[in-house]
């Protein structure tokens, strides 16, 4: 991928991301009242053989910026599942796994956010894009979890 489309995915997505609040409270979506068609072709594309780096990193962003970690992170994980040669569905979801820590019971959430960590620890031995999210999803945990 050239440094230029790189930059431009990461930019994307660094935009919605920003605002992460690591373990904190992450409010539910408003309803969908209407179908999302620009979504659902985001969805669409993303599952066909070899999608644009760009194309998933804008239904990601599109996930994050409507307040939809757990439906991003349903549906980047069965992605991950039929595609686990693609590290970039590894990292998302290992970010949309860490988002919805707050979600998860108490008791639960060190190893639910120790497993997000695993996830972006393998999908970061790629490198560039997936390193980036493994950073940036780092970058927001408490110093309380020993993997960071």
């Amino acid at each position: 991928m050239s440094h230029a489309k790189w930059a431009t995915g990461t930019a994307l997505l660094a935009a919605v991301v920003v605002s992460m609040n690591g373990c904190a409270g992450i409010s539910s979506p408003p309803p969908q009242l209407t179908r999302d068609r620009q979504r659902e072709s985001l969805e669409k594309a993303v599952r066909w053989k070899d999608p644009s780096p760009r194309v998933v990193l804008q239904l990601a962003g599109d996930y994050l910026a409507t307040g939809r970690e757990r439906e991003g992170y349903a549906y980047f994980e069965a992605r991950e599942r039929e595609a686990p040669e693609t590290p970039l569905f590894t990292a998302l979801t290992g970010l949309f796994q860490a988002r919805m820590a707050s979600q998860v019971p108490l008791l639960e959430r060190v190893a639910w956010v120790e497993n997000a960590t695993a996830l972006l620890d393998r999908a970061a031995a790629a490198g560039g894009l997936e390193r980036y999210l493994r950073g940036i999803v780092f970058a927001d945990l408490p110093g309380t979890f020993p993997s960071c």
